[in-house]
């Protein structure tokens, strides 16, 4: 080093020794000092043990720190730009020797990705929540892994590839086997052979281990592809998973078996059969062994479950619903059923699909009611719901309850108003079994048998000892063990198997009986020892076997209603064939039989017959209490049981059978191949024409024939097999009859099924279930062969389409239950209640007061002070670095850079959201760090407010400019418009194509018009060299297509069609013409402008270039406008005319403070009715809530009502309106106040009143005041009318008190008016006040009514209407078809017309004319409203507008309620898009004008205020000639004056003025020119305004009306100096102008806050009424330049005055805000 003149640097020497633990004990000499863990080189930080978890720190620091500085950027700049920046900033330091990193662990490499996913977001906008992964691909950008794993492997390849130091070549040496193997042709590196993996494979093989990966990997295809057959694999294996899933779940579904267990955890040994049934799967199938679910997406939780088992019901009834629209009609079921302690409505469907009749149970639905309407609406409902509500209803059927079959009031008359087709069937089923049941009942004998079943079923089934004694019974008489069965009215055919029980065990039953001995077994004994029990045993035998098949029939789901009715006619016949006395013989011999088989007597006791009583001899008596018949003798057991019962049943199923319509049953019997009138085409006819189905009688004769063929091969037995016969394109009315034949339902039997289902699923076990998932899982059980159906493929297809499912799967989110906190925000004066903690997911949810949101402090008072803390910490602690580069002697340029790089980003992060409303407290701490760092620098920074509010302008500019940029106009044209590009403003952009047709345009403009975004006007003409052509028909087809293509356009499309152009003849004149008519007819029918060019530009040849296309300049002239779009829209000027004001209505008011209402109620009902009040508003009513009812009532006359508040928790106060009923009124909810209560409502009418009525309790409190015009603040705002009254308890009359004072000070400073001037209480004072705005009251009275010690304050209230109807008068003639032949009739009739000059023949000929045309077509008048401009209603708008009124037309003809829920839909879009085109045309004008506050201040006038009209006594000739007499009178005064004159002259004069006086005659014509030039011009000559700048420059006078002086100081001194200012001619005053600012003598500037709160309280309510038409964005920058300018405007001037007056300014801002 000394030789090569090197001196050794120690304070740059750094040593480090690399190793393990082992060679830390290195003995470095002399170095030993410079040792040190970690060393800097080349920008690297090396640490000895090589994990640079310092260099990766570093790098993650300086990245996010750039990455927040980039983010402030952002806005400014384009995508492309950003993106280089990040590359430029943050991506170099990521790639920045980053082989380095190879080997390093997975949470270092971590941090580095955490820095690359922060700068794609940043960049793409995208929430922290999403998933980075596509983020990434889209940007095509490798995460950091694969970059370290790039960059080795392109240093291998440069290496290989001679592109890299020789010294890095050496190191690699190419892999060559010792024997022949297929790796030898895979260009490997050699992998040397190294003994630890950190320091061996990482220092000396890593490019050679990654090289060589890269090859193999290669083989196997791109990274592209590899990720992709990753992803396929994962999906396939999760697919594989999941069909599991599914198949453990129909299984359970179908089976009925519940899911869950009652304890799942870990530790339980019963984890429920879902799960038990997923582990026995895993036990025995491979796949689930090998499989490991994610830890989020295991698919076993109960959600999981509820969501499989609702997708397979959702399959289920997707079939259902799909193969009834291909039906296109269906039948309705429904029954309803108890289950626990809800009642459950089954709604199932009938149909034919594929060539069959199928019943499916569509929904179960929890009712809500019991009434005809609730059930009508539950089955419309889940029509609905599944979209067949619109599909054909044939039928209906339900049971025989008055609810469902009731005609008038019932579900089925409910439900024909929407489904008028759908014909009513009570359940067949149902009614055989109410035939039973009647029969059973009817007869005295019947009753007691199955009574005495009952009884026996009861005895041996509630002990278990004598069930006991009845099997052992059984089994010794050798029976077959069989229990007994119990009746029930619901249990079909349980009549048939309770007698055949009872017969088969009557032997055990009577040996068992003998052997209790208790009382009721000796009595059951007695009873069914006797041969007449026998014989209504085997009675009933026989008759209900007949019926028992019909039972079973009946309940099958492919019963047809024919084959029905005529098994039914068949049982009916067979118990009529049964009433004989062979049979009963018969029957007679076998009950004999079986009584002598079971040692049963065939006589018994028969009890004394009472005589019958002379009363009753004229009638039938069929049996009379006590009466027990002689029932031994067979001729009597058939008179009385055998017949009377057969005969019953008999007239019970003819009756009961009966109730269908006759006409329809013919209809459905001509179906059925086994009738007599099949295909009976007079009553098929009759079926055809209830359902609307033109049957054409060729079809019935052909398939006569054609079915008598086919009976001669095949069998033909039913009604299906006849539908299957017939072909449907063969026979289309035919087959459809038939088709509604079978649809037609006979029973409800499907339903009784599903509830069957219900009682085994719906158990005690399982009865927290929720009704979606009981519904869904009702269909899985029911619908088990349909379940079977389909595949697990779709269920998880179906699966993965669930929203929340699809979510969360794209996103692979969950939410993280452990790091969500919950904040609330209690926006009430009370103190909150504690609530119930928040649960998700069963965990809860920790409650705090402030949560950090994007690096801000949010805190539930919504005041940023935890905000406000924070960043002042974090600006401290920056500011310490700051004073440390300080002392380091850095430039002011880069201390500069670092304050507003780290202080100034910290203290402003985000201000605009935070920095208006935080208190000044804390404005004022963040201004100490401003201006320390101020102190610093040594420079003058500005405040925080300065500074906040540049970012929010610099913002807003930003955005307006973007929202500008660009042509509003767009003009697209042929050759027309080729010259004319040259005549619009820069904010109008024209495109001309020559040769280009309307097709070729039609082509193009979607292009044209997305390539220009701000356009907002579009402009087409075209269709000139299309007429040449002579091709109308394609010419329309072509503008039918351009015009179908703007319509979509969201802008104002005009369409101009092709100019009648010179040179082309009459036959283009004619051609023109009648396209020009096509068109504009068109473009009307499809809400598209039309520009009528005809009859503007025809003959017009001066308008056009020489060649007769194109337009000349002048031409150009004419049809531009001052807006610069191309629309030559002509008006006609019509007189305006005004209708008459409506006179004011007067409504009479009072006002009293009664004191108590509870002894006063009639006293007040008389004053309102003695002063013919419409309202009394009263104060102190005394009332509680349960007593103020019945005491209004008395109060209030008939048509009164009345609207209170009473006094919560303490006695006295409370407040009342009585008013007639006829007034409209809508109660308004305000905050409580604590010094006073308030009623408030809203009267409507002309204008809306709001009135608010007050009481302030005597004694004194502070707060009234304040909270008063915090009340006052609020209302002012919001509404512009409105009547305060009530008892103030101040003595406003009294100008000392200090209430009074404050009160009158308010009320002036919201310009509110105060009408009472009397006392209003006994003792002298006015308490009473009534205080308006925007009202005119009148009548003012105050009178002792001696209710209280308070008089009663009478006034009237003047409601005028607001709104003025403007019409105009248009004159015009009707012609119509016949005013042609009209006009010649009468013309042939006038004289001809003669004279001898042109001049008047031409005057006789017009006067002619005339005569002619006012006879046929008289000229008549049409007024037509002047209606408000509404610029916003677009095409766009004016088109979803037509489709709304369409939409509701179709609805009301319709009366269906799909159209309902269209026009619902078409509404909602209308009224969103008038909404947004609303707001986007006011955001456009503050745009545009955000710095232009005159047109700011015309916007909102011109809303908020109403069109000025001029007066009516003004358009009068008096007032004409009045004016005009004022201004001859004027003139002749100023000539006078001038005249009088002395002559005087300025060196700028010409000539001096006494010359010009005796010249005057030679140049008067000349100054007359001059004058009227001038006066048409407007214009001021320049040479003349030359003399007011000179005077002003040279010669100055004071001007005494409008100088204005003012005295500084104390009293004292201010009246000396004012008395020395009076002797010079100049008056002091107290308070003067200056720059808009009132200045008083004290220096309060009272008079100047008072002028500011008035003009921004009246600003603020012209902006709250357009509150509505704009954004939230829009209102804040009205804000900003209406009332926040005013506050700032030299409010330097207010430092120093009270507190009480800055108040004042505060209530506008907080109003404001």
């Amino acid at each position: 080093m000394a030789l090569n003149f090197l001196s050794f640097n120690e304070k740059k020497t750094e040593v480090m020794v690399f190793g393990g633990t082992s060679v830390t004990s290195v003995d470095l000499g002399s170095l030993a000092q410079y040792a040190k863990p970690i060393v800097n080189d080349l920008g690297v930080k090396v640490d000895m043990d090589l994990k640079f978890d310092s260099q990766i720190k570093a790098v993650v620091k300086a990245s996010f720190f750039q990455l927040r500085q980039l983010a402030k950027i952002k806005p400014f700049l384009q995508r492309q730009h950003f993106e280089t920046l990040i590359h430029a900033f943050v991506t170099t330091r990521l790639d920045y020797c980053n082989a380095l990193y190879m080997g390093v662990s997975g949470s270092s490499i971590a941090r580095l990705q955490l820095v690359q996913n922060a700068a794609a977001r940043v960049l793409t906008g995208t929430r922290k929540f999403e998933h980075i992964s596509p983020i990434l691909a889209s940007l095509h950008w490798l995460p950091v892994h694969f970059r370290i794993y790039f960059k080795i492997i392109l240093f291998a390849f440069k290496s290989l590839n001679d592109l890299a130091p020789l010294y890095l070549s050496e190191l690699l040496h190419p892999y060559t086997p010792s024997r022949s193997l297929r790796s030898a042709d895979q260009l490997l590196l050699r992998v040397p052979k190294t003994r630890l993996k950190l320091r061996g494979d990482r220092a000396f093989s890593a490019s050679m281990l990654s090289w060589n990966g890269y090859e193999a990997s290669a083989a196997h295809g791109s990274v592209v592809e590899q990720l992709d057959s990753a992803n396929e694999k994962e999906i396939k294996e999760r697919r594989e998973y999941l069909s599991r899933v599914v198949a453990v779940t129909k299984f359970l579904g179908k089976q009925n078996i519940p899911f869950r267990g009652h304890d799942e955890g870990i530790s339980s040994d019963n984890h429920g059969n879902f799960l038990e049934c997923i582990n026995l799967l895993k036990e025995f199938d491979p796949f689930l062994q090998s499989y490991s679910a994610p830890s989020h997406c295991t698919y076993l939780s109960p959600s999981s479950q509820n969501e499989v088992i609702q997708c397979c019901a959702q399959e289920i009834a997707a079939t259902i619903v799909r193969e009834i629209k291909e039906a296109g009609m269906f039948s309705v079921m429904a029954d309803e059923a108890r289950d626990g302690s809800t009642e459950q409505l089954a709604v199932c469907v009938r149909y034919v699909a594929e060539g069959s009749v199928k019943e499916h149970l569509l929904a179960m639905t929890e009712l809500k009611g019991f009434d005809a309407e609730s059930v009508t609406a539950a089955i419309e409902e889940q029509l609905r719901l599944n979209g067949i509500d619109h599909v054909k209803v044939v039928a209906q059927a339900y049971d025989g309850a008055s609810v469902m079959s009731g005609p008038v009031g019932g579900v089925q008359a409910k439900f024909r108003e929407n489904h008028p087709m759908a014909i009513y069937v009570h359940c067949y089923a149902h009614q055989l079994n109410l035939v039973l049941c009647y029969t059973c009942q009817a007869i005295p004998e019947a009753k007691d048998l199955f009574d005495l079943l009952q009884s026996v079923y009861t005895f041996f089934s509630v002990s278990l000892v004598n069930h006991h004694k009845f099997k052992e019974t059984q089994k010794r008489l050798g029976l077959q063990p069989s229990e007994l069965v119990q009746l029930s009215k619901t249990r079909w055919s349980c009549q048939l198997r309770s007698v055949n029980a009872m017969i088969d065990n009557l032997p055990a039953v009577l040996q068992c009986l003998s052997s209790i001995n208790n009382p009721m077994a000796v009595g059951l004994h007695v009873k069914l020892a006797r041969f007449s029990t026998v014989y209504l045993l085997m009675m009933f035998k026989t008759f209900l076997s007949v019926t028992e098949n019909l039972h079973k029939y009946l309940q099958s789901q492919t019963v047809d209603l024919a084959k029905a009715e005529e098994y039914k006619c068949a049982v009916c016949a067979t118990l009529k064939d049964m009433r004989s006395d062979e049979k009963a013989a018969e029957l007679y011999d076998r009950a004999k039989a079986y009584c002598a088989a079971n040692q049963i007597p065939e006589s018994c006791a028969v009890t004394r017959q009472r005589q019958k009583q002379k009363r009753v001899e004229d009638y039938v008596v069929d049996s009379s209490c006590g009466v027990v018949s002689d029932l031994g003798d067979a001729e009597k057991l058939k008179t009385n049981l055998y017949l009377p019962c057969l005969d019953r049943m008999v007239a019970e199923m003819d009756q009961r059978f009966s109730s269908l319509n006759s006409q329809v049953l013919k209809g459905v019997q001509a179906c059925n191949p086994g009738s007599d009138n099949f295909l009976c085409e007079e009553d098929l006819r009759g079926l055809a024409d209830h359902y609307n189905v033109d049957l054409k009688p060729e079809e019935v004769l052909v398939a006569k024939n054609y079915l008598a063929r086919k009976r001669e091969s095949l069998p033909i037995a039913d009604m299906q097999s006849v539908f299957s016969l017939l072909d449907q394109v063969m026979f289309p009315t035919l087959t459809q009859v038939i088709q509604i034949s079978l649809t037609i339902p006979v029973s409800s039997c499907t339903c009784e099924r599903t509830f069957s289902v219900l009682r085994r699923l719906h158990t005690w076990l399982r009865s927290t279930m929720g009704q979606d998932r009981l519904h869904h899982l009702a269909i899985m059980s029911v619908e088990r062969e349909e379940l079977s159906k389909f595949s697990h493929s779709q269920v998880i297809d179906h699966f993965a389409k669930m929203k929340t499912r699809q979510w969360s799967e794209q996103n692979h989110l969950r939410l993280n239950v452990n790091k969500t906190r919950e904040m609330v925000i209690n926006f009430g004066r009370k103190k909150r209640m504690p609530s119930q903690p928040l649960r998700i997911r069963g965990e809860v949810v920790e409650e705090v007061e402030d949560y950090k949101y994007l690096g801000v402090v949010i805190d539930n008072r919504l005041d940023w002070k935890s905000n406000t803390e924070a960043v002042y910490k974090k600006g401290m602690s920056r500011l310490y670095f700051l004073r440390k580069l300080t002392s380091f002697n850095v430039c002011s340029k880069m201390l500069d850079i670092f304050y507003q790089s780290v202080v100034a980003s910290a203290i402003f992060f985000a201000a605009v959201c935070w920095g208006n409303i935080i208190r000044a407290s804390d404005t004022n701490r963040l201004d100490k760090i401003i201006k320390k760092a101020g102190s610093v620098l040594g420079l003058r920074l500005e405040s925080f407010d300065t500074g906040e509010r540049y970012e929010a302008k610099s913002y807003t500019k930003r955005l307006q400019k973007e929202l500008t940029t660009g042509p509003q106009t767009l003009i697209v044209g042929d050759g027309a418009v080729n010259k004319t590009k040259h005549f619009f403003s820069k904010n109008t952009k024209v495109l001309c194509f020559t040769n280009d047709m309307v097709s070729d345009i039609s082509e193009k403009i979607l292009e044209i018009t997305a390539e220009h975004p701000t356009v907002k006007s579009l402009v087409i003409h075209t269709g000139a060299l299309d007429v040449v052509k002579q091709q109308s028909e394609v010419l329309k087809r072509d503008f039918n297509d351009l015009l179908n293509k703007v319509r979509c356009l969201n802008t104002e499309v005009f369409i101009s069609g092709p100019l009648p152009t010179v040179w082309r003849g009459y036959e283009r004149f004619s051609r023109l013409l009648m396209l020009n008519r096509w068109l504009k007819d068109t473009c009307a029918a499809q809400s598209v402008n039309f520009i009528d060019d005809f009859k503007f530009f025809w003959e017009r040849r001066h308008l056009f270039e020489a060649d007769g296309f194109c337009l000349n300049k002048r031409m150009v002239k004419l049809v531009r406008n001052k807006k610069g779009k191309s629309a030559n829209l002509l008006s006609i000027a019509c007189q305006p005319r005004n209708i008459p004001v409506s006179p004011a209505i007067s409504t009479r008011l009072a006002l009293l403070n009664i004191r108590s209402l509870v002894n006063k109620s009639l006293l007040v009902n008389d004053v309102i009715m003695t002063y013919d009040l419409d309202f009394l508003l009263l104060s102190e009513t005394w009332l509680t809530e349960c007593s103020c009812c019945a005491i209004f009532n008395e109060a209030a006359p008939t048509n009164f009502s009345f609207m209170n508040k009473c006094r919560t928790g303490k006695k006295g106060g409370g407040l009342a309106a009585i008013f007639k009923s006829v007034f409209q009124r809508k109660e308004i909810t305000l905050d409580d106040f604590s010094s006073f209560e308030s009623l408030c409502f809203l009267l409507k009418g002309h204008p809306k009143v709001i009135f608010l009525i007050i009481y302030r309790p005597p004694r004194y409190s502070g707060k009234f005041i304040d909270e008063f015009a915090e009340l006052l603040s609020v209302i002012c705002t919001d509404y512009n009318f409105f009547i305060i009254t009530g008892d103030f308890n101040i003595h406003v009359d009294n100008n000392m008190d200090s209430n009074a004072k404050e009160l009158s000070a308010l009320l002036d400073t919201f310009d509110l008016l105060q009408h009472v001037k009397g006392p209003t209480h006994t003792r002298g004072h006015t308490l009473d006040l009534v205080i308006s705005k925007g009202v005119n009251i009148s009548s003012v009275d105050v009178k002792d009514l001696a209710l209280s010690d308070h008089f009663c304050v009478f006034f009237d209230l003047q409601i005028i209407p607001n709104v003025q109807l403007t019409f105009v008068s248009v004159k015009r003639r009707y012609i119509n078809e016949n005013t042609s032949a009209k006009f010649m009739e009468a013309k042939a009739m006038s004289p001809t017309v003669s004279a001898e000059s042109v001049d008047e023949l031409l005057d006789k000929f017009n006067w002619t004319i005339s005569n002619v045309m006012d006879a046929v077509a008289p000229i008549k008048t049409k007024t037509t409203l002047i209606r408000k401009k509404t610029p916003w209603r677009m095409v766009k708008v004016k088109a979803l507008k037509t489709e709304c009124r369409k939409a509701e037309c179709k609805w009301r003809k319709t009366k269906l309620q799909i159209h309902h829920d269209l026009y619902k839909i078409s509404l909602c879009n209308f009224n969103y898009e008038l909404l947004n085109a609303r707001h986007r045309h006011f955001s456009e004008i503050i745009n545009k004008n955000i710095n232009n506050t005159r047109t700011l201040f015309a916007m909102v006038d011109e809303l908020t205020n109403p069109p000025k009209q001029i007066a009516p006594e003004l358009l009068s000739t008096a007032k004409c000639n009045e004016f005009a007499c004022f201004f001859t009178e004027k003139i002749q005064s100023i000539r006078e004056t001038v005249q009088h004159l002395k002559p005087s002259t300025c060196c700028l004069d010409t000539m001096p003025s006494d010359f010009l006086k005796t010249i005057v005659n030679s140049v008067q014509i000349d100054l007359r020119q001059i004058l009227n030039s001038s006066l048409q011009s407007g214009t001021f000559p320049k040479s003349l305004k030359q003399v007011t700048n000179w005077m002003n420059q040279n010669v100055l006078q004071l001007n005494q009306d409008k100088t204005e002086v003012i005295v500084f100081g104390n009293k004292e001194k201010r009246i000396a100096v004012s008395k020395h200012l009076e002797s010079l001619s100049l008056k002091t005053r107290d308070q003067v102008r200056n720059l808009g600012v009132l200045i008083d003598s004290d220096l309060t500037l009272s008079s100047h806050i008072k002028s500011i709160t008035k003009t921004a309280f009246y600003q603020l309510k012209n902006i709250s009424r357009v509150k509505g038409f704009m954004s939230q964005t829009d209102q804040e920058k009205l804000i900003h330049a209406f009332i926040s300018s005013r506050l700032d405007y030299c409010n330097g001037l207010l430092t120093g005055l009270p507190q009480k007056s800055i108040k004042q300014l505060q209530l506008i801002q907080n109003a404001a805000a």
